[in-house]
C-alpha cells in the first residue's frame, strides 16, 4: 500500500514536470517568434500605409472598414489590396539578422532602397519604417533594414516586399458602382434617341413601365444589373478633364440611373447614374464616368451588352413567369372540360385525369415545362374590342397552382393572325394580350395526354401466384 502510495507520488510529480516545461517551452517559443517580428505593430492597428517608390508615392489612410486614398489624389482605395499590404507587414518576420553592420549597405541594396514603406496608427502615431534592398543569394528573400536602426540588416522572405510594391492603379477602388442588387427599385436607361424605365415590383417583380407597361424578363434584368455591379475599371483616364466631348460623354452613348432604396419609399431613394460614351484606346473598352465626379476612366464594352437600345428585348416572351419546381397541381380544361388533371402529395404526382394513379415524377415534370416554356409569337396592341379575338369564351385553359396562388392561362379557340393560326391570350400586370402559336399550345396538351399512370410493382404473393399459373 505504501509503495503504491509512492508511485502514485512519483507520477503526479513526473506529470506536472511535463505541464511545467511543456508550457516554457511554449512561452519560449512564443518569445522567440514575437522577437522575430519586423514591425511593433500588428495588422490589426494599422491605420496608416505610405509606399515610397522614389518616383512615386502612395498613401492611404483607414475609414472605418475601407480605405481612404490620401496622396498622389484623394479617393477611394482598394479595401482588399490595402488589407492584404497590412497583413503581411503586421505579420511579417524576419528570417535572420545581420548585426553590427558597419561597412556600406551596397552590398544588400539598402544605400539607394527602390521601395520604403511607412505604417502607423490610425492618428499617425507610432510610425514605422522599412527599407527594401536587394535579395539574397538563394533568390528566397530580400535584404531589409528598419529605419533607426541602420547598424542591422534583416532579410524577409519577397513575398512582404511584393506585396507592398503595387502601382497607383492596383491600389485604388475600381469599382464601377456600388450597390446592393435587392435595393435597386428603377433603372432609368437611355441608349442613344431611345429611353425606358424598368421598375421593380412583387408580382411581377420586375416591369416595363416607359414607353409602354410590360412585364419584364427577371433574369434579363438582373443580368444587366450585375453586368454593370460586376464590372470593373480597365484604366483611369483623366481625373479632372477640361474637354468630355473628346471621350464621347456630352451628349452619352448611354446614360444608366440606378435608383436605389426600399419599397414604398421612393422619395428617400438616392440615384448613381454612370455615363458611357466613346470607344476607347482598345476596341473592347469604351470611356465611361460617373454623373457628379469629374474622373473618365475605360471599362469594357461587353458590360453593356445586356442594355440595349430595344427595350422590347427585356419584354417578359414566356406566357407566365410562374416557377415550374414551385407547381404543385396542374390542369388543362379544353371547351369547359377537364381534360388532364395532376396534383403532388409529398414528393410523388398523382395523376387525377384522365386515368387516376401515381404518375412518374418526370412525366409531369415534362408537361409543366411544356407550359411554363410557352412562348409569346407576338403582342397585341390597339385592340378596342377584345370579343374579336375570342378572350371572352377561352376555349383552352391551363391551371398552375403554387403554394400561393393559382394562375389561369386561358386561350381562345385558333384565331388567323400574320398568315399563321394562333390562340389568343392576356396576362394582368400589367395587361398584355398575346398571340400563341397553336402549334405550341398543341404540344403541350398532347404531351399531357400522353401521360398514363405508372404500372404498380405486383407484391410477392402476386408474382407467387402468377409464376403457379
Amino acid at each position: 500500500m505504501k509503495k503504491n502510495l509512492i508511485l502514485l507520488i512519483i507520477l503526479i510529480l513526473i506529470g506536472a514536470y511535463y505541464f511545467w516545461d511543456t508550457g516554457r517551452i511554449e512561452k519560449k517559443e512564443k518569445a522567440e517568434e514575437q522577437a522575430k517580428k519586423v514591425f511593433v505593430h500588428s495588422n490589426e492597428n494599422i491605420g496608416q500605409i505610405t509606399i515610397d517608390k522614389g518616383t512615386e508615392i502612395i498613401s492611404a489612410k483607414k475609414d472605418g472598414q475601407n480605405w481612404l486614398l490620401t496622396s498622389p489624389l484623394q479617393t477611394a482605395g482598394d479595401k482588399s489590396a490595402w488589407d492584404s499590404i497590412a497583413r503581411t507587414l503586421g505579420d511579417a518576420k524576419s528570417q535572420r539578422t545581420i548585426k553590427d553592420v558597419t561597412a556600406s549597405l551596397t552590398p544588400y541594396g539598402l544605400d539607394q532602397p527602390a521601395l520604403k514603406v511607412t505604417i502607423a496608427d490610425v492618428d499617425g502615431a507610432t510610425p514605422e519604417t522599412i527599407v527594401f534592398g536587394k535579395k539574397t543569394p538563394t533568390g528566397s528573400e530580400t535584404y531589409a533594414m528598419i529605419s533607426g536602426a541602420t547598424n542591422q540588416v534583416l532579410t524577409v522572405y519577397n513575398y512582404v516586399q511584393s506585396a507592398a510594391d503595387k502601382s497607383l492603379f492596383d491600389l485604388r477602388d475600381k469599382t464601377i458602382v456600388a450597390m446592393d442588387p435587392n435595393d435597386v427599385q428603377r433603372i432609368d436607361v437611355q441608349v442613344g434617341p431611345t429611353e425606358y424605365q424598368l421598375s421593380r415590383g412583387t408580382d411581377p417583380e420586375w416591369t416595363l413601365t416607359a414607353p409602354f407597361q410590360a412585364r419584364a424578363d427577371k433574369l434579363k434584368v438582373d443580368s444587366a444589373i450585375n453586368k454593370i455591379r460586376n464590372g470593373r475599371v480597365k484604366k483611369f483616364i483623366d481625373e479632372n478633364p477640361t474637354d468630355l466631348a473628346q471621350y464621347g460623354l456630352v451628349e452619352p452613348a448611354t446614360r444608366v440611373v440606378f435608383w436605389v432604396g426600399q419599397p414604398g419609399t421612393e422619395s428617400q431613394w438616392s440615384s448613381k447614374a454612370l455615363l458611357f460614351g466613346a470607344s476607347a484606346q482598345t476596341a473592347d473598352q469604351v470611356y465611361a464616368k460617373r454623373e457628379g465626379q469629374n474622373n473618365v476612366f475605360a471599362v469594357e464594352s461587353s458590360i453593356l451588352s445586356d442594355l440595349p437600345a430595344d427595350p422590347k428585348v427585356f419584354r417578359l416572351n414566356k406566357i407566365t413567369d410562374v416557377k415550374s419546381w414551385d407547381i404543385n397541381h396542374v390542369a388543362i380544361a379544353q371547351a369547359g372540360e377537364t381534360i388532364f388533371e395532376a396534383s403532388k402529395e409529398g414528393m410523388d404526382w398523382a395523376l387525377i385525369k384522365p386515368q387516376e394513379g401515381k404518375a412518374d415524377y418526370s412525366d409531369i415534370s415534362d408537361v409543366i415545362r411544356a407550359i411554363t416554356d410557352l412562348e409569346v409569337y407576338d403582342f397585341v396592341s390597339g385592340v378596342t374590342d377584345e370579343t374579336t379575338l375570342g378572350l371572352d369564351q377561352p376555349e383552352l385553359v391551363f391551371s398552375l397552382t403554387t403554394q400561393d396562388a393559382t394562375e389561369e392561362i386561358a386561350l381562345s379557340a385558333p384565331k388567323p393572325h400574320d398568315f399563321v393560326e394562333v390562340r389568343y391570350g392576356v396576362r394582368e400586370k400589367p395587361r398584355e394580350i398575346y398571340a400563341l402559336l397553336i402549334d405550341d399550345a398543341s404540344e403541350a396538351v398532347q404531351k399531357a395526354l400522353n401521360v398514363k399512370p405508372k404500372q404498380e410493382e405486383p407484391t410477392p404473393s402476386e408474382k407467387e401466384e402468377k409464376s403457379e399459373r
